[in-house]
C-alpha cells in the first residue's frame, strides 16, 4: 500500500537565521557549513548567495491593488453580500475587473471574457 504524500511546510527558517548564514557566506565560510551551523536549506542559502539577494521574498503573485484600493472595494462588496447575493468567484472577480476598469489600473484579466 502507498504510503501517503505529506507535502511539508515551505519557509521553516528564520529570516535572521537567513541574513546572518548569506553574511557568512560572503565572508568566506562554506555554503554547506553556513546551511547546518544557522539551519537554512542549502539551496535556499545557494540561490540568495548567487543572486545577491538580501531581503525577503515576498511569495505568490503580487497584489495589483493597494490597501486603500481594497479596502474601498470590500466597502462595495460587503453591502451584497449583507442582502444576500450570492458571492461566488465568478461574481467578485468580475467586480475586481470592472473596478480596476473604472480606476484605470493595470490589472492581469482578460478583457475579451470581461
Amino acid at each position: 500500500m502507498p504510503r501517503e504524500w505529506n507535502r511539508g511546510i515551505r519557509r521553516k527558517w528564520i529570516e535572521e537565521n537567513l541574513q546572518k548564514a548569506i553574511a557568512a557566506g560572503r565572508n568566506g565560510m562554506s555554503k554547506n557549513l553556513a546551511s547546518k551551523r544557522f539551519l537554512v536549506p542549502r539551496g535556499t542559502l545557494r540561490d540568495y548567495l548567487g543572486k545577491n539577494l538580501t531581503s525577503k521574498c515576498s511569495m505568490g503573485h503580487k497584489s495589483i491593488l493597494t490597501k486603500e484600493q481594497g479596502q474601498e472595494l470590500c466597502s462595495r462588496i460587503i453591502p451584497l453580500a449583507e442582502i444576500e447575493y450570492p458571492l461566488i468567484s465568478k461574481v467578485l472577480r468580475r467586480c475586481v475587473f470592472n473596478f480596476c476598469d473604472a480606476n484605470s489600473i493595470y490589472h492581469p484579466f482578460n478583457e475579451e471574457k470581461n
